[in-house]
């Protein structure tokens, strides 16, 4: 039987490898572009777009101009605007016309993925690997969890340390944070 306790150092190893290959350099350039944008929209299906909906809050927290493709409060991309899509398998139909169309508006595209030499990165103006098992490979079943469920995790994670160094770079603290969270809870 699979418990917190037996399963809970086999997570938390592979999680600590998997940010460990998480490229510094391309972080970097991520939180640097989010920080440069005018307005930043983001994109992406199932669980990875409930990781990147929270990411997407989190953005506003920090005073940014940012929303969630397809919701009625997302206005449109031009040129100084940033797309971030997720794409963890690398080879969405939907994702690959997010990224067109986000193009063709005149904005830049980020793509976060676990696979670099697939066709949605490839077609992104930029890319942030986060090098987890995904459904496209979890026949090989390396995670200890199913299906994409990992790089969904370790997604979460990279999007919360991104948050942090964006409050190095725009000189936001918690407290304006907060002033900005919701009030009608």
């Amino acid at each position: 039987m699979q418990s917190i306790t037996s399963v809970r150092p086999a997570i938390v190893r592979e999680i600590d490898q998997l940010l460990q290959h998480v490229d510094e350099t391309e972080f970097d350039q991520f939180c640097r572009s989010i920080s440069v944008a005018k307005r930043i929209s983001m994109y992406g299906l199932g669980r990875e777009g409930l990781a990147l909906r929270g990411f997407c809050m989190r953005l506003m927290h920090l005073g940014l101009d940012t929303h969630f493709a397809g919701d009625i409060t997302a206005g449109p991309l031009s040129g100084g605007d940033l797309l971030i899509v997720t794409s963890g398998p690398g080879n969405l139909q939907m994702t690959r016309a997010m990224i067109d169309l986000g193009h063709r508006a005149g904005a830049r595209v980020v793509v976060v993925s676990a696979h670099r030499d697939s066709p949605d990165p490839a077609a992104a103006d930029e890319v942030l690997v986060i090098p987890a098992q995904t459904m496209a490979t979890d026949a090989q079943a390396t995670s200890v969890f199913p299906m994409g469920t990992i790089f969904e995790i370790v997604m979460g994670i990279v999007f919360d340390v991104a948050v942090l160094r964006l409050t190095e770079i725009l000189g936001v603290d918690t407290g304006s944070m907060r002033a900005r969270h919701t009030n009608l809870e």
